[in-house]
This record gives structure tokens, C-alpha cells and sequence, in this order.
């Protein structure tokens, strides 16, 4: 009897539940979604607009700084190419190009490859770690600094 009486009970609160209060949460649910939606992408957009920023200033730099070396600057905009020249300013194979395309290898050849364009213009290792973990700033400084291009000892 005691589990009759208490499922009367909750029937009859069922009937006497002031539906306006769920008809309200259920009406701004919506607007609660949508205003998160935009929001998240009002956030992608704007990180992909800093991206697209960030990306345009290094390839900027690396134009210049394929000048410094005496390379065409019109190469640091070709694919593949870029690489090609980069690793000649370098002083190091062509080679390497194919060890950049190995995941993983091609982290570590390019902390190398940071590190040897910071020693053809005459910088430190501290400079290498600026150029691996901030390259939009540590590239212009590169770019127009006063910072002088030495050709590798190969």
C-alpha cells in the first residue's frame, strides 16, 4: 500500500505542476544554443583571422630574407621551392626536404634548420629557440634587422 499511495501522490503534484516555468526554460533554451554557437564562431573566426596575419608577416620576412642571402625573393611564395632555397642559404642538401616530410623527423630537422639560418646570420642559440617558438617576430628581425648574411662553411 505504501508504494500505491506515494505514486497517487506524485500523479497528483504531476497534475498540479505549474507548466509555464518549463515552457519558459524550454522557449530560451534556443536562444541559450544560439547565442553559444555564435560565440564560438565569432572565436574561429577571429583565430583564423590572427592566423592568416601571422602567416602573411612570415612570408613577408622570409621574402626579405631571401634577399639578405641573395636569393630571389619571389621564392619564399613557391611550395616545396621555398624549402629547396631555404636549405641553400643554409648550406645544407636538398635531400632534407624528403626528411621533412617524415612526422616527427620533421620537427627536429626543422629546430636544425632554425638553427643554422640563426648562425648564417651570425645569432645565438637563444635566437634559434625565438625563431622555433615565436617565428612571426624573430623572422622580420631577421628580415630588417642589421643582421649580415654569411655564407655557410660547407
Amino acid at each position: 500500500m505504501d508504494n500505491a499511495q506515494s505514486l497517487d501522490e506524485l500523479l497528483k503534484q504531476l497534475e498540479n505542476l505549474d507548466t509555464s516555468t518549463l515552457e519558459t526554460t524550454a522557449a530560451q533554451t534556443p536562444d541559450l544554443y544560439s547565442s553559444m554557437f555564435g560565440f564560438g564562431m565569432f572565436s574561429a573566426l577571429m583565430s583564423a583571422w590572427w592566423s592568416w596575419v601571422i602567416c602573411i608577416i612570415t612570408l613577408v620576412a622570409s621574402w626579405f630574407i631571401f634577399q639578405k642571402a641573395g636569393k630571389p625573393g619571389w621564392a619564399a611564395i613557391i611550395p616545396l621551392y621555398n624549402v629547396w632555397v631555404a636549405l641553400e642559404i643554409i648550406g645544407k642538401p636538398w635531400w632534407w626536404i624528403i626528411l621533412l616530410l617524415i612526422p616527427f623527423v620533421n620537427i627536429v630537422v626543422g629546430i636544425i634548420m632554425s638553427y643554422h639560418l640563426a648562425k648564417v646570420f651570425g645569432q645565438s642559440v637563444a635566437f634559434t629557440v625565438g625563431l622555433v617558438l615565436l617565428p612571426f617576430i624573430f623572422m622580420p628581425m631577421l628580415a630588417w634587422g642589421k643582421y649580415d648574411y654569411t655564407k655557410p662553411k660547407v
